[in-house]
């Protein structure tokens, strides 16, 4: 070898060992001199490559392995997209469960600041409430004084009382005695069966007329009275339900022209106070309680004796 080199212009080499693993060597330097050299020798089966037959598996092997280290390479990224990806989503989702509470907490100081005004209007309510009570009873009164007004122009009637029901039915029975034998059967007024007294007035009047014409007048003043508004009902009182409440000089020189309208008006709002509000319900638990079983056998034991001293 090294005369070779001394004698002429070119570099000459040893061929490398063949005794390690052939896989080992390059291809692109001895793959195709080592096939053809088998091919010559008669070594190696016939093939249209001039690759020997283990080298071709290795090669084989090599691209298999290396498309398995891609495909592993591909799964991995799309496993690391998806981590992230869940990984944002998580983040996301803690994000927004946090401004949730915090909606939520800003909710509820906002409903006991709300459940603290509520109490307050309340009270500042009830400290009201007997004025407007009054108030509204002013209001009503010169109402129905008005409209009496307005009903007895021009009849032959005169008012010889007004008062409110409860006023009115609370006061006392005609004596014994009583000459006036219209505020006689007053007298009679039995207490078993009181009447119903409701938010409204009573008006005691005496008709000048006699007869068919004084029932006509009445029934015009109840019908008159009927077309306002404000009066739920207007109706005569019966006899057994008055109250001798006037002087029977009043009565004395037409004591048959005497009678009395039952006059009712719209509840007044302000004679109750407000209802007490309900408590709210507390919140539903839908997560099922845990029983273990050390808990659970006693339980079963003691339904066992009690079903036996049964």
């Amino acid at each position: 070898m090294e005369l070779l080199n001394a004698k002429s212009h070119l570099r000459f080499t040893p061929w490398p060992s063949l005794s390690g693993e052939l896989g080992e060597l390059t291809l692109e330097r001895y793959a195709v001199a080592y096939g053809v050299a088998l091919k010559r020798l008669g070594s190696s089966p016939p093939s249209a490559s001039l690759f020997p037959a283990d080298l071709r598996e290795a090669r084989k092997r090599r691209r298999t392995q290396e498309l398995l280290h891609s495909i592993n390479w591909v799964l991995l990224m799309i496993v690391t997209l998806v981590l992230l990806f869940g990984t944002a989503q998580k983040f996301s989702l803690g994000h927004r469960k946090s401004a949730l509470l915090r909606q939520s907490q800003a909710v509820l100081e906002e409903a006991k600041g709300v459940e603290t005004l509520n109490r307050q209007l309340e009270d500042a309510y009830e400290r009201l409430r007997p004025a407007l009570k009054q108030q509204k009873r002013t209001v009503d009164k010169l109402t129905t004084l008005a409209q009496l007004q307005k009903v007895r122009d021009d009849k032959k009637l005169w008012y010889v009382l007004f008062a409110d029901q409860e006023s009115y039915f609370a006061g006392q029975a005609a004596p014994s005695g009583q000459t006036n034998p219209v505020v006689a059967v007053a007298a009679n007024l039995t207490t078993t069966n009181p009447p119903s007294v409701k938010y409204g007035f009573i008006a005691e009047l005496c008709l000048s007329e006699e007869g068919e014409a004084m029932r006509q007048t009445l029934r015009k003043v109840v019908a008159e009275l009927k077309q306002n508004s404000a009066f739920t009902n207007v109706d005569t009182l019966p006899a057994d339900q008055r109250r001798n409440l006037v002087s029977t000089n009043v009565l004395l020189l037409l004591p048959d022209h005497y009678s009395a309208l039952s006059i009712e008006l719209a509840e007044n709002t302000f004679e109750n106070p407000l209802p007490p509000k309900e408590p709210k319900p507390p919140l539903a638990v839908n997560r099922k309680a845990k029983t273990s079983p050390r808990s659970a056998r006693p339980s079963a034991e003691s339904t066992g004796a009690a079903t036996r001293d049964n």
